[in-house]
């Protein structure tokens, strides 16, 4: 039985690709944004994807705090479904497929996002797999009494951790 899944990219394939199909290919890598993910293309060849992943990381790294702000908000509010948001976790690896949101974690995260977002002018941004609703709870009870450019700092660090999770999905690792 043939797979009909679309094949994977193979990383020797992304280097010799021209600067519109890499950007075309790679824009869903930092939430829709194929101008970042143009930016990378400059560091290739890359021999691994820790090395695609890094030249992520350093774009992101580099942007102005208005462009960086700019990529923060680009990201989906966490809770703005909070059905989505038991979806997403449920779809998850095996063993996250089990997270899934009481009525009260509902409540209680959608009250903490509320809060963040009004305290820092941004959505709560975390990696969701591999994380239980009260993981990202804590997250967000330790996140919150931030400074706003130390919550900058964990919001691109998460952006950066969702980069690789994305990478690794693209080319089947």
């Amino acid at each position: 039985m043939k797979s009909t899944s679309p094949a994977k990219p193979a990383l020797t394939e992304l280097n010799d690709l021209k600067m519109p199909d890499y950007a075309k290919l790679l824009g869903g890598i930092l939430e829709r944004s194929p101008h970042l993910a143009a930016r990378t293309w400059y560091a290739r060849p890359f021999l691994s994807l820790n090395d695609l992943h890094r030249a992520f990381v350093n774009v992101v790294r580099t942007l102005s705090e208005s462009e960086q702000v700019t990529l923060i908000k680009a990201h989906p509010d966490l809770l703005q479904k909070i059905g989505n948001f038991s979806d997403t976790l449920e779809s998850g690896a095996p063993g996250e497929r089990e997270a899934r949101l009481t009525d009260e974690q509902t409540e209680g995260l959608a009250r903490l996002n509320q809060r963040y977002t009004r305290r820092f002018g941004f959505p709560f941004i975390i990696r969701t797999r591999g994380r239980t609703p009260a993981d990202i709870q804590t997250a967000f009870e330790a996140r919150l009494p931030q400074e706003r450019p130390v919550e900058m700092i964990n919001a691109l660090d998460e952006i950066c951790d969702i980069a690789r999770v994305r990478i690794s999905d693209l080319f089947g690792n």
